[in-house]
């Protein structure tokens, strides 16, 4: 079973009334569109959707504006889809997703980024799907990057394409860890009273740091659609669980099953070793136990060995021993994860 947050716009109501004889329909004479010409051409969102494998038990939640038109063509995709057998359909609306230009960047793209991060965070990770082909252009460009902030595959066509794409994952990284070393910083920016106050803390930013914030009104300062996604994405990683893998086959520091926390691994040791780990490279939500060999203690750190298929194998050097590990990565990223983790770490 997977989750899809599909973005939608309004091209149902604009194919409708390239084909209709009046141009204020009903629910029910878009309902009934749909099921004359088909989800290929009825509208953008049911055409994406024809694409994938959907199941039955699928949970799909329609991401609208919270404009008239917006609901109306939403509840009109919901009633095709639910027609088809899919009743795990959501309408969730977004205030401020509206041709206001002023009010869409204040509120919709802000409101639109706390709804995706809400229903992502209430569902099971890696289950979720980004649909991103309807809706307004500047709410597909942050869906796309939220998707790929948060990990989340990401689907879109065009009216002249005649498949559907998954967008290939970018080869972009924010450095999070920005946050949590310039959260004094951060913090002070938005408790300013007012410019002068904040300008103290801007001075001590990053510059890729400073474009995070926008000014309100007074001359204070809150975080921008952008800061407001990255520090969402930031703490939704920090809060993430590292499952750690403990195989049959080998004998290792703690025998055989898994945590599926790090917070529950008994040795400190190993736990600060792997969070540093983490902090180098986010992406990683797996560790897998390799070898352990009890007899070769040292000083604390971590020592690159090699690199497979969706892993990069590194040895922790800890007070009990040598335990080998497999930090769990993309296929295609072990390079970019030896890179950003470095080939020898101490504690």
């Amino acid at each position: 079973m997977h989750s899809y947050l599909i973005s939608c716009g309004v091209s149902l109501l604009t194919n409708y009334n390239k084909k209709a004889t009046y141009e204020h329909p009903e629910l029910s004479d878009l309902t009934g569109f749909i099921r004359g010409e088909g989800w290929r051409d009825s509208c953008a969102e049911l055409n994406s959707l024809r694409f994938l494998s959907l199941q039955k038990d699928d949970i799909l939640y329609l991401l609208t504006s919270a404009t008239p038109d917006g609901k109306l063509c939403a509840a009109a995709i919901r009633n095709g889809l639910m027609a088809e057998g899919y009743h795990l359909v959501f309408i969730e609306s977004v205030e401020g997703l509206d041709k206001k230009a002023r009010n869409f960047k204040k509120r919709g793209l802000v409101n639109l980024i706390n709804k995706f991060v809400a229903l992502v965070q209430q569902g099971e990770p890696g289950r979720f799907r980004l649909v991103s082909t309807g809706g307004f252009k500047a709410q597909i460009a942050y869906s796309t990057l939220l998707g790929i902030l948060f990990g989340i595959p990401v689907y879109y066509i065009h009216e002249d394409f005649s498949e559907l794409v998954e967008l290939p994952p970018l080869p972009l990284h924010f450095d999070f860890s920005s946050f949590e070393d310039a959260s004094t910083e951060v913090e002070g920016i938005l408790c300013a009273r007012d410019r002068k106050e904040a300008s103290r803390f801007f001075n001590q930013l990053q510059p890729e740091m400073r474009i995070l914030f926008q000014e309100k009104d007074g001359g204070t300062f809150e975080l921008s659609p952008l800061g407001q996604a990255l520090n969402l994405a930031f703490h939704a990683r920090r809060q993430s669980n590292i499952r750690v893998i403990c195989q049959d086959s080998h004998h290792n520091l703690f025998g055989t099953g898994r945590y599926e926390r790090l917070s529950d691994v008994p040795n400190e040791e190993f736990r600060r070793l792997v969070q540093m780990l983490k902090r180098l490279y986010p992406p990683i939500t797996t560790v897998g136990m390799d070898t352990f060999t009890p007899d070769e203690p040292g000083e604390p750190g971590a020592e690159y060995i090699d690199q497979g298929p969706g892993f990069v194998k590194y040895k922790l050097r800890l007070a009990a021993g040598v335990q080998v590990i497999k930090l769990g990565v993309a296929k295609g990223y072990e390079k970019k994860a030896r890179e950003r983790i470095g080939r020898k770490l101490l504690l």
